[in-house]
């Protein structure tokens, strides 16, 4: 996983989050309304989803909100989930989830991705105990959403801003292009357009990999991401580091791209939400 060190573009998620100043709990009760069903994982068997759904219902259940595993009041929200694992070792699995909080009416609300290494064993048949690295972040995400709704003041939508992609510079051409076709995917799963020309953008993202010297199997990575108007005036930067396996370096890249893009994207997201008015008024 990478860390985030931010400046201006708000704070990672999923497995990038920094939880340092601790988890909120929301103390109040809650309505009906703010009840959320979560469905079965796609890409997990049986036990591992009933597993994964069943630690999700109680991390948000430590936080007040209502959760099951079955219910059918058009009243409620649901949550869906896809899962996908793959071997770093021989007793050892990477299990990764993204987890979807869908409206009333079925629409995408919120997402989240979390990832985290396993031992084989226990994923074959897991606890749900086991399994709260998997689940926590999404529970304190969509609960925030959760409660906004059930206390019935106005989500404000999120902004249209379209964003034009300057290729990432980097180690090599294919590293670069999946980091790219990676932070395209999960802009547009969290709902930004991304413009084939920059002459139809209102912001413009550039990335850039720092890939470190290897030692003792690993080595240092660094992902810094730039947010710029068309005039270049710099919007926000964010930046992921953490120590990578080599391993993952070298036949772990598609998949590790896929969960840094999901949290830039994340952070790019809030970053646009909370932009004054004013600060793209000379959009094209």
């Amino acid at each position: 996983m990478i860390a985030p060190v931010l400046a201006s573009c708000g704070s990672a998620s999923g497995p990038f989050a920094d939880n340092g100043a601790g988890t909120r709990k929301l103390v109040r009760p809650l309505p009906d309304a703010a009840g959320v069903v979560v469905g079965v994982v796609r890409g997990a068997d049986e036990t591992q989803s009933r597993a994964l759904r069943e630690a999700l219902v109680a991390a948000l259940a430590r936080r007040d909100v209502a959760a099951a595993l079955t219910g059918d009041n058009p009243a409620i929200r649901r949550i869906e989930a896809d899962a996908s694992e793959e071997g770093t070792a021989i007793d050892r699995r990477r299990v990764r989830v993204t987890w979807r909080l869908l409206d009333r009416r079925g629409r995408p609300q919120k997402s989240t991705t979390a990832a985290m290494i396993v031992d084989a064993a226990v994923w074959r048949n897991p606890q749900p105990g086991a399994l709260a690295g998997l689940v926590e972040d999404a529970a304190e995400q969509f609960t925030a959403s959760i409660v906004a709704g059930a206390d019935g003041r106005t989500v404000a939508p999120q902004k249209q801003v379209r964003l034009f992609l300057w290729p990432v510079a980097g180690p090599s051409a294919r590293q670069n292009g999946l980091l790219l076709a990676s932070l395209q995917r999960a802009l547009q799963e969290a709902g930004i357009p991304v413009v084939d020309r920059i002459d139809d953008a209102q912001l413009i993202v550039s990335g850039e990999i720092l890939l470190g010297e290897a030692r003792n199997g690993t080595r240092p990575l660094e992902i810094h991401w730039t947010m710029l108007k068309p005039d270049g005036g710099e919007v926000g930067v964010l930046r992921q580091r953490n120590r990578i396996a080599d391993a993952e370096v070298e036949g772990g890249w598609a998949t590790l791209s896929l969960t840094v893009a999901t949290a830039a994207a994340e952070s790019m997201a809030e970053t646009i939400r909370g932009l004054p008015g004013e600060a793209l008024q000379q959009a094209r």
